[in-house]
């Protein structure tokens, strides 16, 4: 909170997700994801983005557009809320190669995202990535979450791409919790005048 020149970071306090909350949690994953592996077959549209003209019209005025998958309120669970969100955004002119380069230097992410004040590729296995970043997120205070991700990048074709990333870890002020779980799908797919993302994340 900023009062003056002065700002105010206060310490959350960390909580041990219950198991209800854990076991309708790892349900909803298991549940998107299957939705998603069927976008991924036949003739199923491939960006989100794709299902309405209007989404078009906006990502092509160069407008990031996003919004909750369940509506206007997060979804409710015993002892907690999902935050599930998806978006678009187009880059014209981009590659696919100059795309994937961008969000595969995560020694860089510090640099690209406001939200990442520290980054590291930790490993690499031909396309699986294990990857720290240190995230702040600010509303009313200020928290800074240290977290662990693997990620596996796999191509359908030429022209897209897909990125499933999982959170292995976070800890809240260099104390561990489980306060926090998230897992994210990312996709990418290159038009004629675009570079589109597809961004799902869950937290």
């Amino acid at each position: 909170m900023r009062l003056g020149d002065f700002t105010m970071v206060q310490a959350a306090e960390t909580v041990e997700l219950g198991a209800e909350t854990l076991l309708a949690f790892s349900a909803y994953i298991g549940h998107v994801e299957a939705a998603v592996e069927k976008t991924l077959c036949g003739d199923q549209q491939f960006l989100w983005s794709d299902g309405c003209s209007e989404r078009m019209a906006q990502l092509r005025k160069a407008v990031t557009i996003a919004e909750l998958c369940s509506g206007k309120r997060p979804i409710q669970v015993p002892d907690g809320l999902i935050h599930d969100w998806i978006g678009a955004t187009c880059v014209p002119g981009a590659t696919m190669e100059r795309t994937l380069a961008l969000v595969q230097d995560y020694d860089n992410h510090k640099s690209i995202y406001p939200e990442v004040i520290a980054s590291r590729l930790i490993g690499r296995y031909g396309d699986d990535f294990q990857i720290y970043l240190r995230l702040r997120k600010k509303k009313i205070i200020t928290v800074i979450l240290d977290t662990d991700h693997d990620a596996h990048y796999f191509g359908l074709d030429a022209a897209r791409w897909c990125c499933h990333t999982r959170t292995t870890r976070i800890s809240e002020g260099g104390r561990s919790g489980q306060a926090y779980r998230a897992g994210t799908a990312a996709r990418y797919r290159i038009r004629i005048f675009v570079a589109a993302k597809f961004l799902l994340a869950i937290c």
